[in-house]
């Protein structure tokens, strides 16, 4: 199925980790409107009330994200890290020797509460803390912590 272009597997991060990781990967839709015909959520309000909202949000900003790397001509791993205790880290982009990590958020005011998991990565996953922000429904960035900024869906 990934061959068809319709979806696409986000790898899980596992370098030099000392957890037990969730090691299977993420499918991603490359078409959200695809996947919102499929659930029948016929308009916005549908789809903003669905209990899968944040999931399709989620799915869009990879897919974004990847499509801007790819039409700048520029090379990443993408991936993702999970591990057995529930910490998370939805995008973990490796580039240029570095990674950045990035969560998700369908929201538009992210807190410290939603940064948990980079404040985390950056004591359990040192090669992982250069560069950590969180994607949302802002209209402009804002510092969430010393490392951590808000980024808004539509500057991605």
């Amino acid at each position: 199925a990934e061959a068809s272009g319709i979806i696409h597997l986000l790898r899980p991060y596992a370098h030099n980790v000392g957890k037990q990781l969730v090691k299977s990967p993420k499918l991603y839709f490359t078409d959200t409107g695809l996947v919102c015909h499929l659930l029948n959520l016929q308009n916005g309000k549908e789809l903003s009330n669905s209990y899968l909202a944040g999931n399709i949000f989620e799915n869009f900003i990879v897919n974004e994200i990847k499509k801007s790397w790819a039409h700048n001509g520029k090379e990443a791993n993408f991936y993702f890290y999970r591990d057995n205790t529930g910490m998370e880290i939805d995008l973990i982009i490796h580039a240029h020797g570095k990674y950045s990590c990035v969560e998700i958020k369908s929201k538009t005011s992210p807190d410290t509460h939603d940064a948990k998991w980079l404040n985390k990565a950056e004591d359990l996953l040192p090669d992982l803390a250069e560069n950590a922000s969180i994607v949302c429904m802002t209209e402009k960035a804002f510092p969430i912590s010393p490392s951590i900024v808000a980024h808004s869906i539509w500057q991605i």
